[in-house]
């Protein structure tokens, strides 16, 4: 049997990619980063089913470089986003 994990927690697929991208990072950065393989971070981004252990290093280790994953209500259908902060240029 298995378990939807995305729906264990507030992230979805399309969240995590958001968020990783949104940070400047790489699938193998954030698996590093999280402690999980690289072929995990690229079948949560897919929809696929992993542990949910996995996905909360994951959603953890984004949340850590300042990312914020929430999901909201509205109008009986459920919809998530993800902030991430904007980084400076250096000149």
């Amino acid at each position: 049997m298995s378990i939807d994990t995305h729906s264990q927690t507030r992230s979805s697929p399309e969240q995590i990619r958001m968020a990783r991208i949104g940070l400047g990072m790489k699938q193998s950065e954030l698996a590093a980063l999280a402690g999980v393989s690289d072929r995990t971070v690229q079948r949560m981004e897919d929809g696929d089913d992993v542990r949910l252990e996995s996905l909360m290093r994951v959603v953890e280790a984004l949340e850590r470089r300042g990312a914020i994953m929430f999901k909201r209500q509205d109008s009986g259908r459920a919809f998530g986003g993800v902030e991430v902060p904007i980084k400076e240029e250096s000149r």
